[in-house]
């Protein structure tokens, strides 16, 4: 199956609380909800949307210290799952060798 058609499977199909964690995690800020603020007026005959910001959403790039190998089929599963926590590892479908540190910055020394 496809990589999106995979991504929107996973999000049309989950709890509201699961559905944050893959806006948060895909780098969403801002998602346009199906509520509205709002009712309808003679102003605005559509109403007004409510707007969910996520503060908490990752960032457009970071660097993680650690690496976790996963089959290709439970990426989605993995990476998605509360517990799991991107800005320390990174989801490989092959292994790869790497040094591992104790401690990480996250910032890369020149």
């Amino acid at each position: 199956m496809n990589a999106s058609y995979r991504w929107h499977d996973e999000f049309a199909f989950s709890e509201f609380s699961k559905k944050k964690i893959i806006l948060k995690r895909s780098n969403v800020k801002y998602w346009v909800t199906e509520a509205y603020d709002e009712i309808s007026s003679a102003q605005n005959l559509t109403g007004v949307r409510k707007v969910l910001v996520f503060e908490d959403a990752l960032p457009r790039a970071f660097l993680v210290g650690d690496s976790q190998n996963v089959h290709e089929d439970r990426l989605l599963e993995v990476y998605y799952d509360s517990e799991f926590d991107p800005l320390k590892q990174v989801l490989l479908v092959e292994p790869v060798s790497m040094k591992k540190l104790k401690t990480f910055p996250g910032k890369w020394k020149n």
